[in-house]
């Protein structure tokens, strides 16, 4: 019996040893600068599936691209001013087109002894540092984090365009993280002996709001990941869906070093476009395949099927140059292949062609003439021009004298023009300059 006891609290205090705790320290700090890799999406639900003491092995993830993930002091970005002393990551470069594109996007953090959640966001919109902070800060973890725990909480966050109410996305949910498993986990990085795994559950509503329009959209998702001392993120992060206990993974990413992965033969497929608005008939849209690590063969696909390839370009062409024959909104498909190796892309609702939320403005609409020689007028009293912005969502320097603008000094091409009447209500739709 003595023997018994002596056995069972050998391996009591094992168990115990294996326990980790995540503290604020874990946390991502200002200068952690950290290499992501996304690996190729297999099947991972038996490994899922191990709960409580366990031994996990990914070794045989295949990595596909990574990232470089840099957080920085607010100090050192723009945003200072809105969120002091907080920690910031850069989410993306650009966001959206035309009239409702925004730059150097930054989502900022706060860790303390009991939280680590996001707390807003910062944008540049027409060269302005701006900020959408959340109503409902989105608590990340409860810390510190601890076998067995379990915690539910709620999020509400809104990001406007920052003029009229043209339009907003709204998000609202709850966030559940359950903490169901610890021991050892193995991944082409290297192996952790103590990790914790947490279960996060979002669940939620994403709304995009405009004048006359809201669509809401609902939000399941299942994340697994793995922590561990020393290593600031998730050592491995699992997105997917739950049906029922069918867990099916959408994106794998893990901690990683330095990989050349330019030479390892996968694709990722991309493109850009001179500009995303023009006029039927008139402009010319070049497109760049920017394909990594190289462009191979190429096959262009666009939708609605009103446009011509021009220039001597088809679909087949690395870099090909489009006219656009009807009014729309464009969506823009690249299949990229090497030999039996391909990857496709889509730009969605990408292009616009005069109507659809930018409309030529007539002369009964309160502009005059459209097209022009780089001066127009306001036929309409009630309509006072706020704004002039080119097709990159760039302001444009403008002299507005009574009821005339003159934009003479501006080259020819496509531009947006925003209007304000005197009720508060605003539109916006396409001047062409034609001198």
């Amino acid at each position: 019996m003595r023997y018994l006891i002596t056995c069972l609290c050998i391996l009591f205090s094992l168990n115990l040893w294996g326990q980790i705790s995540i503290t604020k320290s874990e946390m991502p700090s200002a200068n952690d600068t950290i290499r992501i890799s996304q690996a190729r999406v297999i099947d991972v639900s038996s490994e899922i599936a191990k709960k409580g003491s366990n031994s996990w092995n990914f070794s045989d993830l295949t990595p596909t691209s990574q990232d470089l993930t840099s957080y920085k002091s607010s100090f050192q970005t723009p945003y200072a001013f809105y969120f002091f002393n907080k920690v910031g990551l850069k989410t993306a470069d650009s966001l959206g087109i035309g009239i409702a594109q925004f730059k150097n996007l930054y989502t900022f953090y706060t860790s303390t002894n009991a939280v680590y959640k996001a707390e807003g966001l910062g944008y540049s919109y027409s060269g302005i540092p701006l900020a959408a902070n959340y109503i409902d800060d989105d608590e990340i973890y409860n810390l510190p984090l601890n076998y067995e725990d379990s915690t539910t909480n709620t999020f509400d966050f809104k990001f406007a365009l920052p003029i009229g109410n043209l339009f907003s996305v709204k998000q609202t949910g709850t966030r559940t993280n359950e903490v169901d498993g610890y021991g050892s986990i193995t991944t082409p990085y290297k192996t952790y002996p103590n990790a914790l795994r947490v279960k996060t559950t979002i669940k939620g509503l994403d709304s995009f709001i405009t004048q006359f329009v809201s669509l809401g959209f609902p939000r399941n998702q299942v994340i697994y990941k793995w922590l561990s001392k020393g290593e600031k993120v998730p050592v491995l992060e699992i997105i997917g869906n739950e049906v029922g206990s069918r867990f099916t993974a959408t994106q794998i990413n893990f901690r990683d070093q330095y990989r050349k992965l330019s030479n390892s033969g996968f694709l990722k497929s991309n493109f850009s476009v001179n500009s995303t608005l023009g006029q039927v008939d008139v402009d010319t849209f070049s497109f760049t395949n920017l394909t990594t690590p190289i462009a191979g063969n190429s096959t262009w696909s666009i939708s609605p099927n009103t446009f011509q390839f021009v220039n001597g370009s088809n679909a087949n062409s690395g870099n090909p140059q489009v006219i656009f024959g009807k009014t729309g909104i464009y969506s823009v498909s690249l299949t990229s292949a090497i030999g039996p190796t391909s990857d496709d892309t889509t730009a969605t609702d990408l292009i616009t062609i005069g109507t659809n939320g930018q409309q030529d403005i007539s002369a009964s609409q309160g502009l005059f003439p459209n097209p022009n020689r780089g001066v127009f007028y306001l036929t309409n009293g009630l309509w006072t021009v706020l704004k002039v912005v080119n097709t990159n969502g760039q302001e444009v320097a403008f002299k507005q004298d009574g009821k005339k603008v003159d934009l003479k000094n501006i080259s020819n091409g496509s531009y947006v023009v925003m209007m304000l009447n005197s009720a508060g209500h605003m539109k916006s739709g396409m001047i062409y300059i034609n001198k």
